[in-house]
């Protein structure tokens, strides 16, 4: 799984997907900006008009960080099963139907959830989340094909 995650990352520098990278990029970066933008107008038009709610709501409950924490790895889980679960799926979708593409997932999903953790754990990481995509992709094709093996009616057909 390692060794997948690696060679993924390393095919994030190949010329092909690194000219996606830089366009994903820039187009993440103008978008913040433009939704940075949006925001800062806004809240600046409602500050004078919603202050007294800011001023009333300074209690602090002991649970909040337990309950932080716990909310934290629940999100980190939840982003691991939906991640994982969306790429591999459009990774076998390349080959299979949708019907088969869940089948295999299904069958091979503590495998499927641990990438996921892996693109979890990428997603987290401050802008270098800014090339998520690309990077699951590149790993759920190398899992894929690691759990497909090859498949002899492909092969056949391009013959």
């Amino acid at each position: 799984m390692l060794d997948a995650a690696i060679k993924a990352f390393a095919d994030l520098l190949t010329p092909p997907l690194r000219a996606v990278l830089v366009k994903s990029v820039l187009l993440a970066l103008a978008i913040i900006a433009a939704i940075g933008i949006a925001l800062q107008r806004l809240l600046s038009a409602l500050a004078d008009t919603g202050t007294a709610w800011a001023e009333h709501s300074t209690g602090f409950a002991p649970h909040s960080a337990w309950a932080a924490r716990f909310g934290i790895l629940i999100l980190f889980v939840a982003n691991a099963y939906l991640l994982g679960r969306n790429f591999f799926e459009l990774a076998a979708m390349r080959f299979y139907p949708a019907w088969e593409a869940k089948l295999l997932r299904r069958r091979h999903a503590a495998y499927v959830f641990l990438g996921g953790m892996l693109i979890a754990l990428f997603v987290s990481v401050p802008v270098l989340n800014l090339a998520t995509p690309i990077f699951a992709m590149a790993l759920m094709v190398r899992l894929h094909k690691r759990v497909a093996g090859s498949r002899i009616e492909l092969i056949e057909a391009l013959r």
